[in-house]
């Protein structure tokens, strides 16, 4: 009996886990719907207010259409270490903004990478327009900083980005629009989606 209990247990979380995240992924794509986002997380690291940080995010190729569109869905950012605190207010608009572009300045080869002395602006970042600190924020006496996570979804946003490398194949991200957005709920929930433009 105690093993049924477990195993329906195993299955109730396992259920709820996998809900939960088919809902918040695929609820974030604007062109393609029908194409997956890659189900394996992906990291990119940044620095921000004396902290490396941390941004989770999964991608997809949406060739679905002429032109392909690189995909990235962000997840969550976080300190890289408990033990780090950051020197100043930390602004959540800024932190995003800048693992935003942090991704982008880290993801090379894809079938959307432009050529040397060329340009694409086939990249598309995408995330939940609400987010929240994932626990309480460190008082003057010090703490641990939360991760920034999305609340629940109620709507999303997509950055469009143009990507150039020189003739020595340095690379420039630039973002070009946004479109997208949505009402958040709940007093600890902000909309980081017109805030960031």
């Amino acid at each position: 009996m105690k093993a049924i209990l477990i195993l329906v247990s195993f299955f109730v979380v396992f259920v709820t886990f996998t809900t939960e995240t088919t809902a918040t992924q695929d609820s974030c794509k604007w062109y393609c719907e029908e194409i997956d986002w890659v189900p394996y997380n992906k990291y990119v690291e940044f620095d921000y207010m004396g902290c490396t940080w941390v941004l989770t995010y999964v991608e997809r190729i949406a060739d679905c259409y002429e032109p392909l569109f690189c995909d990235f869905l962000t997840k969550k950012i976080e300190l890289k270490s408990f033990m780090c605190q950051p020197s100043g207010y930390v602004d959540p608009y800024q932190l995003f903004m800048l693992g935003q572009i942090a991704l982008l300045e880290g993801v090379r080869g894809s079938e959307c990478e432009p050529d040397n002395g060329e340009c694409s602006t086939q990249y598309a970042a995408h995330y939940s327009s609400c987010w929240k600190w994932g626990g309480p924020l460190p008082g003057p006496g010090g703490g641990t900083m939360p991760p920034l996570i999305p609340c629940e979804v109620t709507g999303c946003c997509v950055d469009f980005y143009r990507v150039c490398k020189d003739q020595q194949g340095q690379r420039t991200v630039t973002l070009m629009s946004n479109d997208g957005g949505g009402v958040c709920e709940g007093g600890e929930c902000f909309n980081i989606c017109e805030s960031m433009h």
